[in-house]
């Protein structure tokens, strides 16, 4: 069996609050593989993230989220962005990270398909799987975000391509 081989491809480490954070150029890869450790500057805030600068209805997304007494999920389709998190969302304590992949990074024949899990103590976990609906064109750029808020000094975010 083949070993999964994960490249480095950056980190950003914010060093002032920040409304979002992007990759761009990312070289070819069939998956990639992006880690959060985010932080808002105020309140509770949903992540959310675009791929190519796609800010159209293109994004499905089916939510499992629970707190360990109750659970549940929806899904929620045509949006503007791939949540992240839906129950568990980014307060302003920093808490465990979220982690995305994207697979079919590469295609220019496929959906992207994509699947996030994020726990956050106090609030949460929730596990998303979704797509983003163009099959036209490989990922390029990656924009993270907080929906409605604003990210804080410290957030990194490392993105991984996977051979």
């Amino acid at each position: 069996m083949p070993t999964t081989t994960y490249v480095p491809l950056g980190t950003v480490t914010l060093t002032a609050s920040a409304s979002e954070i992007e990759f761009s150029s990312i070289p070819s890869y069939s998956s990639l593989v992006l880690v959060l450790s985010s932080k808002s500057t105020s309140g509770s805030y949903d992540q959310g993230l675009q791929l190519n600068g796609d800010t159209g209805s293109n994004y499905n997304n089916t939510i499992l989220y629970g707190d360990g007494s109750t659970g549940g999920s929806t899904t929620i389709n045509g949006t503007t962005q791939f949540y992240l998190d839906y129950y568990g969302s980014v307060t302003n304590t920093f808490s465990t990270s979220t982690i995305v992949q994207i697979e079919a990074a590469d295609s220019t024949t496929h959906r992207k398909i994509m699947h996030s899990r994020s726990n956050r103590d106090a609030n949460g976990l929730d596990f998303i799987g979704g797509e983003w609906t163009d099959s036209g064109n490989a990922v390029t750029s990656i924009t993270y975000f907080l929906i409605s808020g604003t990210l804080d000094s410290g957030t990194t975010a490392s993105l991984y391509g996977i051979d």
